[in-house]
């Protein structure tokens, strides 16, 4: 049997306070139909029949609730007007530290204590009959309902390799947090990706992911996230892109793949098998010192250049510097095989480049501070309900600014097809850079993930 309340949550100087107005079982329910959530969808024509939608918004959902009152319970529907006049005010106001919700459980199909909860806009108390026995509620909700915040368990070779102290492993290596760098070359310490195990829900959960700074020599000022569906895994090492003849090598072990390379050309040839889950826009970015030059990145095949990321050459820093985007494969999508394809980076005189890589921007993310920067040892946390803001000494500073939506994991019913032999799991990817621009291949995070599920309808 449902039980349902109409809630509100407070933020005072004493934490969180929770008050509820239940509506059961001051009431009974005679008739609750949850509905589904409403989109509003934009499309556009293609090359080919039909058009195709560019982006949808989901719309608040309109609920209505017969509920008959107790005889003893002649203040119910001034307790439930006075809770959705309320929520209606609230949310006029927008609110930060008052959020008014409707929230259910079933304890006949889940454990007890479980509830699922989905914010109220206002509402209305109509008398169905002159006895006022017999009332209706009509309810403004926000889409889909949440239930509470689960974390989602990671995995990669860094976090493997070190095995960090305090974190917990399940028997295939998942862990309650993992370790990145900037850098992902042939050293299992160097990863700039985490793989994420789905959540639970049937629509994209939005997820709270705390960064801590562990690199002990210098302050974190900049973090940049992308989402894939599949494990990323295209890195163009600069040494790999040398034309015959052309430029010098130089090994450093702090440098990916413990070196780089100096010169004014570069050239790469990837065979498909290599990028084959490569499909969609990437932000290319070069890692190195390419100040006092300008550059252009490029793909295609063989000779043939399809692709700019940029439509002019961009001034290169150091530390990572923007080479535009572009879409991959190159020339469009064809299965099941794909001829090799080919990168190139092209400026206007020499520059040292460790590395390229290509963030997916599907979801893509940038956090930077206004002042501070992150201490070693200190947080960064980008929360979707109170905002990304700054963790220090127990305390929350919001300088932070942020670009970009949210990221969100997908259930696992939304991730494309698994291949037995080589299975996909969504990906988290980071780009780390220091308070002075620069960022060094073995700059490095630990990072939590955590996810809020959600459901079309009540599960």
């Amino acid at each position: 049997m449902l039980e349902l309340e109409l809630a509100r949550r407070e933020f005072t100087a004493d934490g969180e306070t929770i008050t509820a107005t239940p509506v059961t079982p001051t009431a009974k329910v005679l008739e609750y139909i949850p509905q589904d959530v409403s989109y509003q969808v934009w499309t556009t024509h293609g090359d080919r029949p039909g058009a195709t939608p560019t982006r949808h918004i989901a719309g608040n959902v309109v609920e209505t609730l017969r509920i008959a009152v107790a005889c003893d319970a002649p203040g119910a529907l001034r307790a439930f007007a006075a809770e959705l006049e309320r929520a209606l005010l609230w949310h006029e106001q927008k609110r930060e530290d008052m959020t008014p919700f409707i929230r259910v459980r079933d304890d006949e199909r889940y454990p007890p204590g479980i509830w699922f909860e989905s914010r109220l806009v206002g509402g209305r108390v109509e008398l169905e009959n002159s006895a006022g026995r017999v009332l209706k509620l009509t309810l403004e909700r926000f889409p889909y309902w949440e239930g509470a915040w689960t974390r989602l368990a990671v995995k990669n070779n860094r976090t493997e390799e070190l095995q960090p102290e305090g974190v917990e492993f399940d028997y295939d290596g998942w862990a309650t947090f993992g370790a990145v760098t900037n850098a992902d070359d042939a050293d299992p310490l160097r990863d700039n990706w985490l793989m994420l195990q789905a959540p639970p829900g049937d629509v994209p959960a939005p997820l709270r992911i705390r960064i801590q700074n562990d690199y002990a020599t210098s302050r974190l000022a900049t973090v940049r996230m992308g989402w894939y569906d599949r494990q990323q895994n295209l890195i163009l090492e600069g040494e790999d892109g040398l034309l015959a003849g052309a430029g010098t090598v130089t090994i450093a072990p702090q440098y990916s793949n413990e070196q780089y390379a100096l010169a004014q050309n570069f050239r790469w040839i990837v065979p498909q098998e290599l990028y084959r889950d490569f499909v969609g826009p990437f932000r290319v970015w070069a890692n190195g010192s390419l100040y006092g030059s300008t550059w252009r990145f490029s793909a295609g095949y063989e000779l043939t250049r399809q692709q700019y990321g940029t439509r002019a050459a961009v001034d290169g820093v150091n530390g990572w510097t923007d080479l535009g985007q572009l879409r991959l494969p190159a020339g469009g999508y064809r299965t099941p095989s794909r001829y090799p394809a080919a990168f190139w980076l092209d400026g206007s005189g020499d520059g040292a480049l460790d590395y390229i890589v290509l963030q997916p921007v599907h979801q893509h993310r940038r956090l930077t501070f206004q002042g501070y920067n992150c201490l070693p040892g200190a947080c960064i946390v980008d929360d979707p309900e109170q905002g990304p803001y700054y963790e220090y000494s127990g305390e929350k500073i919001q300088v932070l600014n942020a670009w970009g939506n949210p990221l969100e994991a997908w259930p696992e019913g939304l991730l494309p097809f698994q291949g037995i032999e080589t299975p996909h799991y969504q990906t988290l990817m980071f780009m780390l850079t220091s308070d002075t621009g620069s960022a060094a291949a073995d700059r490095s995070a630990l990072v939590e993930v955590f996810a809020r599920p959600r459901y079309r309808v009540l599960p």
